[in-house]
C-alpha cells in the first residue's frame, strides 16, 4: 500500500486508471459503481489495458526480430476467461495451453489451431489423439510423449505438428526471486520440471525426428519469473539458439522454423517478491518491454551464429502471462470491520470481504499488492494497519499499510491482479469464488458470475448408508426434441438461434433400440451445442414413423429431458423398487463422440413424460 503522496507515481504511465473527484476511476468507470452493482469481491478487467499490452508485444519483438515473423501466444493459464481469450484472438494473437483443460478453452474460444501450442507434462494418448485431430501444435515434453506422438500419428494418418521442449542450462549465478532459499537461477531451473533432459536430445537418431509421421517445426523454452534482469532471457537465448546448432548438426542438417522462449516477464509496478524482499520499494524500477525483446533478440542471434544457424525465416514465438493480463485486472473488496488494539502490543487490522485465496501470489509469489482506497483514493494517510482477509488463515494481503481513515463499506482496489489470481482462486472454508467484470470504455459487463455457496460442495456425495439420497440428480443433462424434419430443425435452431452444432448422424443399432424400446428404431440426429457441457438433441424418427397427433418421445414435436445422476444402476433399482415404467436397464454408449461411455436409461414419470437418466464417464 502507498500513501497517496505516491499514488500519482503509482499511476503515472498507466493507461487505464485514473483519479476523479477523489475516486479511482478504470477507463471510464467509477469502479465504485461496479462494487455497488456487482458486489465484492470481485475481479475487474480492462479490455483497453488487455489490447493495448498484446499490442505492445506485438510491436516490440516485431520491431527488433527482423528475420522472420513473431507470433506472440499469451498463456491462457493466467486468465482462462473465455471473453478475454475472444479479445486476443482480436488481436491476432495465438495461445499457449497447458493441458486438456486450456487446451478446450482455447478452441472453444475460437483460437485458430494452427496457432495454439499445448505443452504440459505427461500428456496422455487421448490427448495428444486431440491434439492431432485438431490441428494443434504439441511441445513435447519427453521422449515417450515423441514416441507416443509418431505412434498415434501413424495410426490416424495424420502428420503430427510438433516441438521439443527444452530445458536450459544458463550460466547465471544470481539468486532466484522464485524462492527465499540461497538458489542461483542456474540451479533453480535445473529443479523445474518441464522439458526433455537435454542428454536425450543429443543422443536422439535423426529417424525419430526427421519422419513423415511428424512435421517437428522447432523447439521451446521457459523457465519461470527468476528474476527481472533481461540479461536472464538473453542467456536463455543464447542457450537455445546455440543448442539448436547442435541439434541441426546431429540430425542431417534438421532446422528450426519456430523457436519459442517462453514469458515470465514482470509487469510494470511488480508486485511480485516485495512482501517478502528487504528493500524492495527501493529497487530500480522494471526494464521496459522493449528492453526485454531487445535483450531477447540480442540473446538469440548470438546464439543462433554460435551454434551455425541462419536465423533467416525463423518465427520467434512469445508467451506472456503476467507481463499481459497483469496490469488489465484489478480486485474489489470492501472493508467490513477496523480492529485496533493498545496492549500487549499496538497494533491494526482493516478486515475485508476478500481473501489470499483469491489473491493467491500473496502466499505464492510473495506480492505485496498496490491498493488503493476506492473511494478516498486522494485522501491523506491517518493509520498504518494490515489489510486482512476473511478466511481463518493469518490472511494478510498487505501487511503495514499506509491508509486514510477507513471504515465499514470503504472500497479497496488490490491493483495488477489480472493474472493467475483467478486461475489459483480456491474454495478454502467454503469462500465462493468471486466473479470477473470486463470494462470497455464507460460500459461494464459480468463475463464470469460468482460462484454460490452452494456450488463450492457440489461435487460432494454422501452414500446412502450415511443418509445420502438414494437417487441422487446433479442437474439437467440435455434436452431432446423430437422433429419430423431435421434440417429444418437445423436452419431453426442452429441457423435461426445460432446455437453452434456438434456433430450429427443416424443410429438404428441395438444400444438405440434397447434404450428406446423400440424394436424397428432408426433415427438420424444432431447435437447442438448450449455451453456449460449441456447439449440440445434433436432426433428425427425414420422408424417406427412419426405422428404429430400421438403423445409419446419419438413422435414429432414431443421430445424427452434427461437428467444427470451419480449412479446410473442405483437409480434403476430404485425406480424399479418404486413400480416405477422404466424401459430397460442402463445401457452403456459405446460410439465415439460426445455420448460415448454415458449409462443411459428411460423411465415414464407420473404424467407420462419420458425421463432419461445419464451418468456420465469419471
Amino acid at each position: 500500500m502507498s500513501s497517496p503522496s505516491t499514488v500519482p507515481s503509482l499511476l503515472a504511465g498507466d493507461d487505464c486508471l485514473s483519479i476523479r473527484d477523489g475516486r479511482l476511476w478504470l477507463e471510464d468507470v467509477d469502479l465504485n459503481e461496479i462494487a455497488e452493482r456487482f458486489g465484492t469481491p470481485t475481479y475487474v478487467i480492462s479490455e483497453t489495458q488487455l489490447r493495448t499490452n498484446a499490442r505492445r508485444f506485438v510491436r516490440a519483438f516485431s520491431s527488433a526480430w527482423l528475420e522472420g515473423e513473431v507470433l506472440i501466444m499469451p498463456s491462457i493459464k493466467a486468465n482462462f476467461c473465455l471473453a478475454l481469450r475472444r479479445i486476443l484472438s482480436q488481436e491476432g494473437t495465438g495461445c499457449d495451453t497447458f493441458g486438456a483443460g486450456e487446451l478446450e478453452a482455447a478452441l472453444h474460444s475460437g483460437v485458430e489451431p494452427a496457432m495454439i501450442s499445448l505443452n504440459g507434462s505427461s500428456k496422455d494418448a487421448a490427448l495428444i489423439e486431440r491434439a492431432i485431430r485438431s490441428g494443434v501444435r504439441l511441445t513435447l515434453d519427453s521422449l515417450a510423449e515423441l514416441e507416443m506422438t509418431r505412434t498415434i500419428a501413424r495410426a490416424l494418418g495424420i502428420q503430427a505438428k510438433a516441438r521439443l521442449r527444452l530445458r536450459p542450462w544458463l550460466d547465471i549465478s544470481t539468486p532466484t526471486e522464485l524462492s527465499d532459499r540461497a538458489l542461483s537461477i542456474q540451479l533453480a531451473t535445473q529443479h523445474y520440471k518441464p522439458g526433455i533432459p537435454t542428454e536425450e536430445l543429443l543422443a536422439l537418431p535423426a529417424a525419430a525426428v526427421i519422419a513423415p509421421e511428424i512435421d517437428l517445426r522447432g523447439v521451446m523454452a521457459h523457465i519461470g519469473r527468476q528474476g527481472r534482469a533481461p540479461s536472464i532471457w538473453a542467456e536463455m537465448a543464447s542457450w537455445v539458439g546455440n543448442l539448436s546448432g547442435e541439434l541441426s548438426r546431429r540430425w542431417d542438417g534438421w532446422r528450426p522454423r519456430e523457436i519459442d522462449l517462453g514469458g515470465g516477464f514482470p509487469v510494470p509496478r511488480d508486485p511480485f517478491g516485495r512482501a517478502g524482499m528487504e528493500g524492495a520499494d527501493q529497487r530500480p524500477p522494471t526494464p521496459s518491454l522493449d528492453e526485454y525483446a531487445a535483450a531477447v533478440v540480442d540473446g538469440l542471434r548470438r546464439g543462433l551464429a554460435a551454434g551455425g544457424v541462419d536465423p533467416a525465416g525463423i518465427r520467434l514465438e512469445i508467451e506472456p502471462g503476467r507481463s499481459l493480463y497483469g496490469n488489465a485486472g484489478l480486485h474489489l473488496a470492501r472493508v467490513r470491520n477496523v480492529k485496533t488494539q493498545a496492549a500487549p502490543i499496538p497494533y491494526t487490522w482493516v478486515e475485508t470481504d476478500t481473501s489470499e485465496v483469491f489473491l493467491a501470489d500473496v502466499v505464492f509469489e510473495r506480492n505485496r499488492w498496490n491498493a488503493i482506497v476506492a473511494d478516498r483514493a486522494d485522501a491523506a494517510p491517518e493509520l498504518v494497519a494490515d489489510l486482512v482477509g476473511i478466511s481463518c488463515n493469518p490472511d494478510v494481503i498487505v501487511p503495514h499499510a499506509d491508509l486514510p481513515a477507513v471504515g465499514p463499506g470503504n472500497v479497496i482496489a488490490f491493483l495488477d491482479t489480472g493474472a493467475y489470481q483467478d486461475a489459483n482462486a480456491s474454495n478454502f472454508n467454503a469462500l465462493p469464488r468471486p466473479g470477473t467484470v470486463l470494462v470497455h470504455g464507460d460500459r461494464y459487463e459480468l463475463i464470469k458470475r460468482p460462484e454460490r455457496i452452494g456450488e463450492a460442495l457440489e461435487r460432494d456425495r454422501v452414500p446412502v448408508r450415511l443418509g445420502g439420497a438414494e437417487i441422487e440428480v446433479l442437474g439437467l443433462d440435455h434436452t431432446s426434441v423430437t422433429c419430423s424434419d431435421l434440417d429444418r430443425s437445423l436452419e431453426f435452431y442452429g441457423e435461426l438461434l445460432g446455437i453452434p452444432l456438434l456433430g450429427q448422424g443416424g443410429s438404428d443399432d441395438l444400444e438405440l433400440r434397447t434404450i428406446t424400446g423400440l424394436p424397428e428404431a432408426r433415427i438420424r440426429w444432431a447435437d447442438l451445442d448450449l455451453g456449460a457441457g449441456r447439449v440440445l438433441e434433436l432426433i428425427q424418427y425414420e422408424s417406427p414413423p412419426a405422428d404429430s397427433g400421438s403423445a409419446g418421445f419419438h413422435h414429432e414435436g414431443q421430445g424427452h429431458f434427461s437428467l444427470q445422476v451419480a449412479d446410473a444402476d442405483g437409480a434403476y433399482a430404485a425406480l424399479r423398487r418404486a413400480g416405477v415404467t422404466t424401459f430397460s436397464p442402463p445401457v452403456e454408449i459405446g460410439d465415439e463422440g460426445h455420448w460415448q461411455g454415458c449409462r443411459c436409461l428411460y423411465a415414464l414419470d407420473p404424467d407420462g413424460m419420458t425421463v432419461e437418466l445419464i451418468e456420465r464417464p469419471r
